[in-house]
């Protein structure tokens, strides 16, 4: 047998609510924890320095909560870091073919 303590805090491993009843769980149960992840994968399209620094805060909740579930938080990382990367660029030849221009032109 293993010395290993289980991923999870408690003598028993988390699951769904169940019905006192019948002992089923509770229809429209959703596991908690990716809401932050997915709000950061789409707002890392609008505003991408934003997107990034959601998916990093869901990518240590993650983390905290040991369930392995760290693909939208990562993908909320790379998505925004590459837009904001993408976006400095392009407001950067913007910037410079203004610049350029101007300076030709009068």
């Amino acid at each position: 047998m293993s010395d290993t303590p289980p991923p999870w805090s408690g003598s028993t491993p988390p699951s769904a609510p169940t019905d006192p009843g019948s002992g089923q769980p509770v229809p429209g149960y959703a596991r908690p924890g990716n809401t932050m992840a997915i709000v950061g994968l789409v707002v890392a399209f609008f505003v991408p320095p934003v997107g990034a620094i959601l998916g990093h805060v869901a990518f240590a909740r993650a983390q905290g909560r040991r369930d392995g579930d760290t693909a939208l938080p990562l993908a909320a990382i790379i998505l925004g870091w590459c837009l904001t990367a993408l976006m400095v660029l392009t407001f950067g030849f913007i910037w410079f073919a203004a610049d350029s221009f101007a300076s030709h032109c009068c």
